[in-house]
């Protein structure tokens, strides 16, 4: 039987393969983590064959809420990765319009 293409794709960035050595950062807080549905700590097998993970990170004592940062992984080349992250960001805003909470991305 023939290994499906994204479960091949995923082999590839978790054995550390230097052929998807490109990935993005993004990294935004909200009020209150039950606005996302309280992820911490989650990995993400996206169709494209990249890894995307949600963990909360420090956030400054003086400000309210929680602060997360998406790491996405495994892409070919910077540009891939820069326009993905670019997509996320986007989907975040636009989940925090759809839902009606407040996002402030870092």
């Amino acid at each position: 039987m023939k290994a499906n293409p994204s479960a091949q794709e995923r082999a590839l960035i978790t054995r550390q393969n230097p052929k998807r050595p490109y990935g993005a950062k993004v990294t935004f807080q909200i009020l209150h983590s039950y606005s996302i549905g309280e992820l911490e700590n989650v990995t993400l097998l996206l169709k494209s064959g990249a890894i995307a993970t949600i963990k909360p990170t420090r956030s400054l004592s003086w400000e309210g809420g929680k602060r997360y940062q998406v790491t996405l992984e495994g892409f070919r080349t910077a540009t891939d990765a820069e326009n993905e992250g670019l997509r996320l960001a986007q989907a975040l805003l636009l989940s925090a319009i759809s839902l009606n909470f407040g996002l402030q991305l870092n």
